[in-house]
């Protein structure tokens, strides 16, 4: 889900919006609820036994027993994924903005003979 947000929302952004800040933060800020959604719809997904897109589990089987038993690199690597995806995003955003800032720089030049 932020993948599909990120590619779809940071070009736009650094498109659309001339502040680089503000789209950062808009960026930022609405990536926070995507990774809300996307993190709560997970932990659904697999408490009510589906298997996803992929078709396995997404943290493995269903747990029997409680307190469940998880590693704590899996948190962690997707914390860091979805951190990743979010720095691209706000690279993309950077990038974009500065390529629409050059060419319409190179636009406003008027040659005068």
């Amino acid at each position: 889900m932020i993948l599909i947000f990120t590619l779809v929302a940071s070009p736009l952004l650094g498109f659309f919006v001339r502040r680089r800040l503000v789209a950062v933060l808009a960026f930022t800020i609405a990536a926070s609820f995507v990774f809300t959604f996307q993190s709560i719809g997970t932990l659904l997904e697999w408490m009510g036994g589906n298997a996803g897109m992929t078709g396995s589990g997404a943290f493995g089987e269903f747990p029997t027993s409680f307190p469940v038993q998880y590693e704590q690199s899996e948190v962690f690597a997707y914390g860091i994924v979805n951190l990743v995806l979010v720095g691209i995003g706000i690279g993309v955003i950077v990038g974009v903005g500065a390529l629409r800032s050059r060419r319409s720089a190179a636009r406003a030049v008027v040659a005068v003979h």
